[in-house]
């Protein structure tokens, strides 16, 4: 989730350039600052105060907050100081794609998964599909740090939606290492009727490695595909589990 949303890294020298950038009227200007800073992942760390200062500017004018929330999250533990802020946004913007960032991001600052758990537990529970996917990827990303959102990610395993479903068994494994619970979902994908669905279950087999080695069969039989998408994820997840 952080990566897809840092910009380009600047050129050396230019962090006192994006400092200043993060104090313009244009809040468009700010919010590309933000991006920017965001590539720099700790080497961004001058800008924390700067950082601060804007999320709350854009929290009290109603402007995006998640790019600065996942420029601070990049930064990581010099960036303690954005923790209180963010116990703020917690209270005050529901949205689920700020929820979500500020659970990676607390994490990635803190250390601390008990508190990124509890936020994106309830969403992958009671969200719509976009959140249950967005919760399902943060777990994934987040790994064993949020260990105790297993249940919640168990639950998600019988979601009527087959990407959600697939993604919830990504996310389980990440947080919980143990492939038994998901290979028997992630098999049955494979056959589902919509290849997007067939692509992305070979994907997160492959993604597992050699704790998927069981589902070869499935994966060589998927490899005769007629669709050439899932084709090549299911050749190239073969080839991963066999290593």
């Amino acid at each position: 989730m952080l990566a897809a949303a840092c910009g380009s890294a600047p050129g050396e020298g230019d962090i006192d350039d994006l400092i200043e950038q993060l104090q313009a009227q244009d809040p468009r200007e700010r919010a590309a600052a933000a991006s920017h800073i965001c590539a720099l992942g700790e080497e961004g760390a001058p800008a924390v105060p700067a950082l601060v200062v804007a999320l709350k500017d854009a929290q009290r004018s109603g402007e995006p907050t998640t790019p600065f929330i996942l420029a601070l999250g990049k930064i990581g533990a010099p960036a303690r100081e954005a923790l209180v802020p963010f116990q703020e946004l917690l209270r005050q913007r529901p949205e689920y794609r700020v929820q979500a960032a500020l659970a990676v991001s607390w994490w990635l600052i803190s250390g601390d998964g008990l508190t990124s758990v509890s936020i994106l537990s309830p969403m992958l529970q009671q969200g719509d599909e976009n959140e249950k996917l967005t919760a399902a990827a943060c777990f994934a990303q987040i790994g064993t740090a949020a260990s105790m959102g297993a249940p919640a990610l168990s639950q998600a395993l019988q979601d009527r939606s087959v990407i959600v479903r697939i993604e919830a068994a990504r996310g389980l494994w990440s947080v919980a290492r143990d492939a038994r619970p998901v290979l028997g979902v992630l098999e049955a994908a494979l056959k589902a009727p919509e290849a997007s669905a067939r692509r992305r279950a070979a994907q997160v087999l492959g993604e597992m490695g050699p704790a998927a080695a069981e589902s070869a069969p499935a994966l060589r039989e998927l490899a005769e595909d007629p669709d050439d998408g899932v084709q090549t994820a299911a050749t190239e997840a073969l080839k991963r589990v066999s290593d």
